[in-house]
């Protein structure tokens, strides 16, 4: 039997479950997102130099996200990118206009919702298959993948054992691995012959296409350089989701920032991957 929280039958992270109460009027609820993710915030927030005092940008993120959940609206998928979307919304505006900083929660009411994380994330396919999935495989692909957290590291925030989050994170893997053949084969640039390589690239990296289909592949990939990036690419592509992710949600260089805090051995990358 699971041990996770569930919602008409589907499994929900801890922190899905904690939004729902919110949304039905638990203060308390909301106070237990506070306190899982607010480290993280603040570290995010210090990326930002002088827009604002990080406690401060941190305090009317919070207070963004709890108005749009009371209007009914607020993150529908993992919590803690939509977090982070919002403090650089916050951090930008703050930038650009010197607001002064919000200091009651329910002053916020009339207050622009921050700006939807659907938008910044669709720069990138990999973003883009991240955000299909659904929000428990997300959250967990956040922690793990993106933050680096062990499973049993994890486990408290899931709600999970250390082993129910390992194999949870193998799953939401393989998932994030097929959303992502599937944007490839969606893209409109793709031509026809690479579609039809995308859409069995899971197989053939697994041996599994019968003799003539793999033949057919490998004359295809002697001949196509992206449909060969992908077939090298897509066993390492839940390590290379943080060099994606950070920089998109973040900004260029608050994004190169963090990620070089919570990843060092990447910063290498970041000159490629930091979007502006």
């Amino acid at each position: 039997m699971s041990d996770a929280p569930s919602e008409e039958g589907i499994e929900i992270s801890q922190d899905a479950a904690l939004l729902r109460k919110t949304r039905g009027g638990d203060g308390d609820a909301f106070g237990q997102l506070w306190t899982r993710h607010s480290a993280a915030a603040l570290r995010a927030a210090q990326q930002f130099g002088d827009a604002a005092d990080p406690e401060d940008l941190v305090a009317d993120a919070y207070a963004r996200v709890l108005s749009a959940v009371r209007a009914g609206t607020g993150p529908r998928g993992a919590f803690r990118p939509y977090l982070l979307v919002t403090i650089r919304d916050l951090a930008t505006r703050m930038g650009r206009s010197n607001l002064d900083t919000l200091d009651d929660l329910d002053s916020v009411a009339e207050v622009d919702y921050p700006a939807d994380p659907d938008t910044a994330l669709d720069h990138s396919l990999t973003a883009k298959a991240f955000r299909s999935l659904h929000e428990r495989w997300q959250t967990v692909l956040w922690y793990t993948a993106v933050e680096g957290m062990s499973p049993l590291e994890a486990s408290g925030l899931l709600g999970l054992s250390a082993n129910s989050t390992a194999a949870l994170a193998h799953r939401a893997r393989d998932g994030l691995h097929q959303a992502w053949i599937e944007a490839q084969v969606n893209d409109d640039a793709s031509a026809l012959e690479c579609r039809w390589m995308l859409a069995r690239m899971s197989r053939f990296t697994r041996g599994e296409l019968p003799t003539r289909d793999r033949r057919r592949a490998l004359a295809h990939l002697v001949t196509c350089a992206k449909c060969l990036i992908v077939s090298e690419e897509i066993d390492d592509l839940s390590s290379h989701l943080a060099i994606v992710m950070i920089p998109l949600l973040l900004g260029g260089a608050a994004g190169a920032s963090y990620l070089a805090a919570q990843h060092p051995s990447t910063e290498v990358f970041l000159t490629v991957t930091a979007v502006p």
